[in-house]
């Protein structure tokens, strides 16, 4: 737990400061840009929570926002991105990929 308090729910923690439970991440983008980071990140975790135990939290700024999944099960995440590539969210329809292969091709 952090000091941040209940947000923490559904915050990003890079890598190096969170335990190895949580190791499949995916990147979904295209999010809308006039919603603010804590409601995308919020609504973003009610929908992927669904596919099991999960973090969420936002990169970035503007239309190169990136929102960042951290899913605990590998077969969670692939199940949450089948399920819910091309999910509209705020008038957008998100894209999903494994982070890191969202970032090599950045």
């Amino acid at each position: 737990a952090s000091a941040s308090g209940s947000r923490n729910s559904h915050t990003y923690i890079p890598k190096s400061k969170y335990d190895d439970q949580f190791c499949y991440e995916l990147a979904g983008f295209n999010l809308a840009v006039g919603v603010d980071d804590d409601t995308v990140s919020s609504t973003l975790f009610s929908l992927f929570q669904e596919f099991g135990k999960c973090k969420v939290g936002i990169e970035g700024e503007g239309k190169d926002r990136l929102a960042v999944i951290s899913f605990k099960g590998v077969e969670d995440a692939k199940e949450a991105r089948r399920v819910l590539q091309g999910t509209v969210v705020f008038d957008r329809k998100l894209f999903i990929k494994p982070y890191h292969t969202f970032r090599e091709e950045q």
